[in-house]
């Protein structure tokens, strides 16, 4: 039970569950019931998905729309009830189209912003439907992970790449989504796109408990969507943006709690927590994050209870209200993962204070050196220069996904940072404390991560940016406010001409357009992408591979990645080769009736395989570049053909006929 049907149906449950949620919710803000029902919505496929997948141990399209369907006919069912003894709806405010055309009319800035950020969803929408999955790290693991699930039926560990098992995949479950619905990744790069819209609903959100206008938070939430970094990821398998709007709805609702009049409501406090926990189970940089988050709501909870404005059980219970959505959606990676390898951060080491708490190894050996090394603020300032753009350097400018040279923007770079000390001064002028609830938090935030260079972890830097210069543009008198937002749209305009003429730095715009004319099955990752694996478009639908999984170092990137391999179908089956012994690496050939393997060139498997060519026994198919630089080689394996016995030399030792 694969297709749009199947997709459609359970797609359909989900909207209904998360609307009849928000709807017992009883919101009054449209921000908070949109963030709501984007929480409620992520929240039931990933608790569907491990339901079916890790307890049931079925990963199943028919088990999942049931178990959806079984969602949202209880929540229906509460909803029905609660309608019959309140003899009411909640009610929420109409929705005036004539007063939304007012406004737009009323500020051609926020027109011209909303009209931008519209044509860039539709474009980037159709590069995700038109290209195959093309990101680094998403071939790497990301979707290495999801469709090592597929293969096995069922979510656990993966044999193919460590991080496909160690890192939180609250992410790569909403990938699944539609891969195993649809029953292919024809809408896997889309995933992302709507979370940008999700994040920048929660800056807008954010915007309005500073004190922004309703016009303002919505430029601001545009402006977000339009930074360069979050239109490179809105079509990559990667989850720094799934994260990003996770985390900032989490931040959103603590502040809707600790400004809420006359005070605040524990329903945000829930929201804030499914958030959090939402994060923290996608990204390890959750940790930082949503520890901060905690902190800030906890202090402010411990200054309500010394001063006597609340009753240690309200605390107590605000607290669980909050911890106990976090922990059910962002704890359980960790405890597997603690399980499974005597350590929650594996194959980290962990400590504090000098102590060792969990053995692994040092976290720098894993960490990607910046493009400017030295002391931090020459490795922030190495990439936020560059998006000074030809003042520095002189040549066009192609932003990525997984970019570590610039990414912010120029509207960050030219106006936002430089503004930001401004922002910081008025608030320690008129708001203090909302000083002491955003700004401190996330400059906490900043100076805790470990890739304080890198643009992609740090988006909540965006946020408080375009925040900060809506929030002075309001500020200054009309005239001064016109020639700011002329500025602005200029920089918008730079930022956004380069990602959308040149995407993820690699292809122009007239080639997405070249590759829409191609019929589907031959828009794949060899044709398309990287060359290396070509061949495979000429293999059958469901043969059996093996693959060299072989890397530099624990935790490096294969030699080989293998993602590819399964086919847009995600129908091939892929295995790890052992590495143990020519006996072990022949065996597995034999019993998983392996009929192409995928190796590294001059690697040991590479050795092995060519005595089964000099027996006749294999046939290579191709010998050439692979990905980053590293080569390969693809065998053909001729079905009941044992090298085992013809006693030729492996790794110069003779072998017994």
């Amino acid at each position: 039970m694969t297709g749009p049907v199947a997709f459609l149906a359970a797609s359909a449950f989900v909207c209904f569950a998360a609307t009849a949620g928000v709807s017992l919710l009883d919101l009054r803000s449209r921000i908070d019931a949109a963030l709501a029902w984007a929480l409620l919505a992520s929240t039931t496929v990933i608790a569907t998905l491990l339901l079916a997948g890790a307890v049931l141990d079925d990963l199943s399209a028919w088990l999942v729309v049931t178990l959806n369907a079984v969602v949202a006919g209880s929540i229906g069912v509460v909803w029905i009830a609660r309608r019959r003894r309140s003899r009411r709806l909640p009610t929420h405010r109409h929705v005036s189209k004539r007063g939304v055309v007012g406004e737009l009319r009323a500020d051609p800035w926020l027109l011209v912003l909303l009209v931008v950020a519209t044509a860039e969803v539709l474009w980037r929408l159709f590069i995700a439907y038109v290209m195959p999955p093309y990101a680094n790290d998403a071939l790497w693991y990301h979707l290495t992970t999801v469709a090592g699930w597929l293969q096995a039926h069922r979510i656990g560990p993966s044999t193919l790449s460590i991080w496909s098992t160690v890192y939180p995949y609250n992410g790569e479950l909403l990938f699944t989504w539609p891969a195993l619905l649809l029953g292919d990744d024809t809408l896997v790069d889309a995933v992302q796109l709507p979370f940008a819209v999700v994040a920048s609903i929660a800056v807008a959100g954010i915007a309005r408990t500073v004190g922004v206008s309703r016009r303002g938070a919505a430029a601001a939430g545009c402006l977000f969507l339009l930074a360069p970094v979050v239109l490179s990821q809105t079509t990559a398998n990667y989850t720094d943006l799934i994260f990003i709007a996770f985390f900032l709805a989490a931040f959103h609702f603590v502040l809707r709690f600790l400004y809420a009049q006359p005070g605040g409501s524990r329903t945000h406090v829930f929201l804030a927590g499914l958030a959090g926990g939402l994060a923290l189970g996608t990204k390890d940089l959750g940790v930082v994050y949503v520890t901060v988050l905690a902190l800030l709501l906890g202090a402010r909870l411990l200054a309500e209870l010394l001063g006597r404005r609340t009753t240690a059980k309200n605390v107590a219970s605000t607290l669980l209200v909050f911890v106990f959505p976090l922990l059910a959606l962002g704890s359980y990676h960790y405890l597997e993962t603690w399980i499974r390898f005597g350590n929650p951060g594996y194959p980290v080491r962990l400590g504090a204070f000098g102590v060792e708490l969990f053995r692994g190894s040092s976290v720098e050996r894993f960490l990607t050196p910046p493009e400017t090394p030295g002391p931090w603020w020459r490795e922030v300032w190495g990439q936020w220069r560059s998006d000074y753009f030809f003042l520095v350097e002189p040549r066009f400018h192609a932003y990525s996904a997984d970019d570590r040279h610039s990414g912010l923007g120029p509207l960050w770079s030219y106006l936002a940072l430089p503004l930001l000390p401004a922002f910081a001064i008025r608030l320690a002028r008129t708001n203090r404390a909302m000083l002491l609830n955003l700004v401190v938090p996330v400059l906490l935030m900043f100076a805790l991560q470990p890739y304080r260079w890198w643009s992609r972890f740090t988006m909540i830097l965006i946020a408080v940016g375009m925040i900060a210069l809506v929030a002075l543009v309001e500020a200054l008198p009309q005239r001064w406010a016109t020639a700011a937002k002329v500025s602005v749209i200029g920089l918008v305009g730079l930022g956004v001409a380069f990602p959308t003429l040149k995407i993820d730095g690699k292809f122009w715009a007239t080639r997405i357009v070249t590759i829409a004319r191609l019929p589907a099955r031959e828009r794949t990752i060899g044709r398309v992408a990287f060359s290396g694996y070509r061949w495979l478009d000429a293999t059958p639908r469901r043969a059996r591979i093996g693959v060299d999984t072989s890397a530099a170092f624990l935790g490096g990137q294969p030699y080989i990645v293998a993602y590819p391999l399964f086919g847009a179908d995600l129908d091939r089956q892929v295995y790890p080769l052992p590495r143990a012994s020519p006996t072990a690496f022949e065996r597995v050939i034999e019993q998983r009736r392996i009929g192409y393997v995928f190796v590294h060139r001059s690697s040991r498997f590479d050795r092995w395989t060519e005595v089964a060519v000099r027996a006749g026994c294999a046939r290579r198919i191709y010998d050439g570049l692979v990905y980053n630089g590293q080569f390969g080689r693809a065998y053909r394996i001729i079905t009941g053909c044992d090298w085992i016995r013809h006693g030729l030399r492996v790794d110069g030792r003779e072998r017994p006929g």
